[in-house]
């Protein structure tokens, strides 16, 4: 089987459950914050602003959406006025109107969330979770992790663990 571009290899298809079956804890964990993550990016992106409608712009949260679906895709403020077919100063404009942050802002939290996420359940070296979660290198992974955090990511493993 052939790796894909963070260098994991498919695993070969399972059975379904079965009924009354349970995941490893591993497993149930992943799925827990898989899921924690897109309920507060859901809350985050649906809070009513001054001036706008209570459910806010669509387009955003179809934006917010994509980037919680796939963290390590090779996002840009480009790519994602493509995908709700804005301009990319337009989207930008109205990203950082609608959320108070930049369109990238939110993407590299996103990815450092995901990144915590990798780091407590899995045993990934630091490298393999800056790939994972798409940043371009180690140390750009540490620094942000760093600004978000307050501390590198080797020491949140140690005091999650």
């Amino acid at each position: 089987m052939r790796a894909d571009r963070h260098g994991f290899r498919p695993r070969p298809p399972r059975r379904p459950l079965e009924p009354g079956h349970t995941l490893a804890p591993a497993g149930r964990e992943l799925v827990l914050g898989a899921v924690e993550e897109v309920v507060v990016l859901a809350t985050a992106s649906a809070r009513p602003r001054t001036g706008t409608s209570e459910e806010g712009d669509e387009r955003i949260r179809r934006v917010l959406a994509l980037v919680a679906a796939d963290p390590a895709a090779p996002h840009s403020v480009a790519s994602l006025a493509r995908a709700v077919a804005l301009s990319p100063s337009r989207f930008a404009h109205l990203f950082a109107e609608e959320t108070g942050r930049t369109p990238m802002r939110v993407v590299r939290q996103v990815r450092v969330r995901h990144a915590a996420s990798l780091l407590e359940i899995t045993d990934m070296d630091v490298g393999q979770v800056a790939a994972a979660c798409g940043f371009v290198s180690p140390f750009h992974f540490s620094r942000a992790f760093r600004r978000e955090y307050g501390v590198p990511p080797r020491d949140y493993r140690a005091r999650v663990r």
